[in-house]
Parts: C-alpha cells; sequence; structure tokens
C-alpha cells in the first residue's frame, strides 16, 4: 500500500510565508498570495473552473477559523482560499488567501465566470459584515498568472447569486434573485452594461443551480428557498410559506420565471425540512443539461432525481429517472462530471453519517450508456484503507469535482475537519479509470495555505 501523499518542505516554508514574510506578498487590499503558478493562456471559452488558463482545474473554498474572547465567547474569521491546479495536483505553495473583513464577516456564494470576455475564468463573490445589510460584490480577475487583487463591482445592494448568459449575447451577467445585470462588464468601470428588474423576484435564495435546461444557448437557474415545516403546519397564524423552489427561464431579455418546471422540482426535492437542492449537467449525453433533485424516498431512504433537459423545457421531455440508496442523507450535494475519463457522466455526492455511530460516505455513481446507474456505485469512507491519518471520517465536507491535474478526469476535493481546535485536512482523491483511488491521496492542511483555523 502506497502512503499517502504529502505536500513537501517547500510547500510548508512558502504558504507559512503568508504569515511570517518568507516570499508572500500582499497587494494592500489582504489579498494574500505565495508564489504563483506557470502562465495559462486565454481562451474563446475558458474553462470555469480553471482561473489562469494553464489546463489545470483550480480549487477554490472558504476556511473559518475561530478563536474564545475574554468572556468566552467564540468569534469568527471568513477567509477565501484558492490553491492552484498543477500536473502534481494542488499546490499549496501556490495560494491565495482573502479575508472577508472584521471577525464575523462573512463571504456570500463563489461564482466562476468569465465577467469580463478576456478568454481567463474570473472569480465572483461579496462580503458583508456582521450587522450590516451592506455587501460588497467583488471580482479577482483570472489573468495568466492567476487571479488579481479583489476588484469591487459598482452595483449598489447587489448580492451575485448566479451567473451566466441569461440572454444569449454571447456576454456574461449576473442575478441576484430580483434583477439582472446584463453584460458585457467593463473591467475599467466595473459595471455592467445595464440593469433589469424580474418581474416575479426570489431574493435570498437558499440554493442556486444553473444550467442551459432547454439548449436555446441561454443559461437558467433553478432556486431553492429555506422552509421550516413547524413554521406553517404548527402555527394558528402562518406567515405565506414560500416556494421550496422555484425556475427561472432565460430568454432574449434574460431571465424570466417560469412556474412549468416548478411542480416537479418542488417535489422531487421538497421536505418538511426545507429543500435538499441538486445539481446539473448533461447526464444522458444528449447535448442538454440536466438537473438532478437530491430528496428524500419511502422508508427513510435517499434519492437522486435525474430531471432531463429537453428542447421544449426542464421536464417536458422524456419521464425523470430515480435512484434510491439507504439513508436518508444518500445523494446529498450531487455534482456531475467525469470521474473515470471514458467520456460518460457519472455523479458524486455525499451521504453524511450520524457523527459517532455512522461515517460519512463519499458516492460515485458511474456513467453508462443511458447515465449513471446505482449499479455501479463506488463508496469511499473516511476510515478506508489508504486514507491519511488524522482525518475525521464523522466529516467529509465540501466537496468539489475538480480536474487538478489535467489527466481529463475529474478529482473529488474534500475538506475534513475532527472538531474546532483540530487541524483542517484537505484531501484530493483522484479520479482513475476505474474510479476514485484512496491510496495515494494528495493531503495538505489548512495551515500549508497560510489559515490558522483556531486561535487561542
Amino acid at each position: 500500500m502506497r502512503a499517502a501523499r504529502r505536500v513537501g518542505l517547500l510547500a510548508l516554508c512558502c504558504t507559512a510565508a503568508l504569515l511570517a514574510g518568507c516570499g508572500a506578498s500582499d497587494d494592500g487590499t489582504g489579498t494574500k498570495r505565495s508564489g504563483r503558478p506557470a502562465a495559462g493562456k486565454a481562451s474563446k471559452e475558458p474553462s470555469p473552473k480553471d482561473f489562469n488558463g494553464d489546463g489545470y482545474d483550480d480549487y477554490a473554498t472558504v476556511l473559518q477559523s475561530g478563536r474564545l474572547t475574554d468572556r468566552n465567547r467564540e468569534r469568527t474569521t471568513s477567509t477565501l482560499t484558492v490553491v492552484f491546479g498543477s500536473p502534481d495536483g494542488l499546490r499549496p505553495e501556490w495560494s491565495v488567501n482573502l479575508p472577508a473583513g472584521p471577525e464575523q464577516a462573512v463571504f456570500g456564494r463563489l461564482l466562476r465566470t468569465d465577467l469580463d470576455d478576456d478568454g481567463f475564468t474570473d472569480l465572483v463573490s461579496s462580503r458583508r459584515e456582521s450587522g450590516s445589510s451592506d455587501t460588497e460584490a467583488f471580482a479577482m480577475f483570472g489573468g495568466a498568472r492567476g487571479l488579481s487583487r479583489a476588484m469591487p463591482l459598482d452595483v449598489d445592494g447587489f448580492t451575485p447569486e448566479a451567473a451566466g448568459d441569461f440572454d444569449g449575447d454571447g456576454a456574461t451577467d449576473l442575478f441576484d434573485g430580483s434583477r439582472t445585470l446584463l453584460g458585457p462588464f467593463d473591467r475599467k468601470k466595473k459595471a455592467p452594461a445595464r440593469s433589469e428588474p424580474v418581474d416575479t423576484p426570489n431574493a435570498f435564495p437558499l440554493d442556486v443551480v444553473t444550467g442551459d435546461f432547454d439548449g436555446d444557448s441561454r443559461t437558467d437557474v433553478v432556486m431553492t428557498n429555506e422552509y421550516h415545516g413547524d413554521d406553517y403546519e404548527q402555527n394558528d397564524d402562518p406567515p405565506p410559506a414560500p416556494a421550496q423552489a422555484v425556475y427561472f427561464r432565460g430568454g432574449a431579455k434574460g431571465l424570466a420565471r417560469d412556474s412549468g418546471p416548478q411542480g416537479e422540482l418542488e417535489g422531487e426535492m421538497g421536505t418538511y425540512d426545507g429543500p435538499r437542492g441538486g445539481g446539473a449537467g448533461d447526464v444522458d449525453g444528449d447535448g442538454i443539461d440536466d438537473f438532478v433533485a437530491t430528496g428524500e424516498a419511502a422508508h427513510g431512504t435517499g434519492k437522486l432525481t435525474v430531471i432531463h433537459g429537453s428542447k421544449a423545457g426542464l421536464g417536458s421531455g422524456r419521464s425523470s429517472r430515480v435512484m434510491e440508496g439507504r439513508g436518508s442523507t444518500w445523494g446529498s450535494g450531487p455534482m456531475v462530471g467525469d470521474v473515470d475519463g471514458d467520456r460518460r457522466a457519472d455523479l458524486v455526492a455525499g451521504r453524511p453519517g450520524f457523527r459517532i455511530i455512522d461515517l460519512d460516505r463519499i458516492l460515485l455513481l458511474r456513467g453508462g450508456p443511458h447515465g449513471p446507474t446505482t449499479e455501479r456505485t463506488q463508496t469511499v469512507t473516511g476510515g478506508d484503507e489508504g486514507l491519511p491519518e488524522g482525518i475525521a471520517p464523522n466529516q467529509l465536507e465540501s466537496l468539489d469535482l475538480l480536474d487538478v491535474d489535467g489527466d481529463r478526469r475529474q478529482d473529488v476535493v474534500v475538506f475534513s475537519q475532527k472538531w474546532k481546535k483540530a487541524p483542517g485536512h484537505i484531501l484530493v482523491i483522484g479520479g482513475t479509470g476505474k474510479g476514485l483511488e484512496t491510496e495515494g491521496v494528495q493531503h495538505f492542511t489548512a495551515d500549508d495555505v497560510g489559515v490558522q483555523l483556531w486561535r487561542e
């Protein structure tokens, strides 16, 4: 058995430099970086997961650090961290860290898109201080040598929730659930060409998934909303219940609410405790994106439902296909990609356990002629042989699906932390022709990228 592969001394030295000064830099905006990847190239259709165009996907996440005050109150700090890919996988010495601001400040959703149409993927998000309703939207622009510093966008009161080409004009647009900022964006002015409200807004969504579900080259959006059954079924005077899922369809004038798929989306994702969410991708290989919904089936099982996209619209073509698995959380957070390199869509999802008594699981449903199936399921747990010591088998969180080494097989990147004062581990479980490979897993910690997760 091969030992888990860990970063070398160079990575430890250079990422520690973020705090100690050994080769690290700060551009004056709080953006700290240590080292840079080799120069990449612009593309007419840049990969949404590769910020510098070098052919290797890059990892972006938000890490939470904590400390106790003199009054024994916990305070948290959020740091947006980007780690660049390479032929050897993720390189923690090539990392960028951006604090959200003062303690308790938070980041919004992380969006990857070519905002300024320069052939490089950009990172768009927002940040907000604790107790404030004011949100600052910003972009870190991609380029041949990585990401720029964080640049505020001139879009007051706007929290980017989705990015895509909603009107089909070839330029990137942004959406916050209430209004659409239509591109092209002017990088110097940091502003869109124009702004358009939607007729029926859906502000403050719980989850957002984008895809072209009708094949018209315009991006569509599925949003879910927070819902608690007790608020409506055990309340003598309940507030109006929100729709658990809503659908916006792209068109020549931008996004518009479309109630057609809403019933099926709510039926497949909705639960008493709120919607489970989903993912998107071309699951069946017909060239049109499909929506993969997570929900609950009978007898305490979980389910994944493939709602097919078609020229007629989401859910208007073939009947949906349902896959079930043991445990009510089976199928959480589905992602569509090609893990084994056979050019057929695979599904990667989670199955969170029940802390001490049940291990977390990562699920790979490998694709076949008609799409992924449970008959070809591979399960990875936190206690599998080959995974490094010290990770938390009951805490496999924040899954991402990226080709970090450029071998045209997507890898699963996962974060694991046993408890608040423990090191945070980042694992890269590589994709191979036989599925996910747990031996020789790449492994590094939050400390290796310059983020201390607990401060005394």
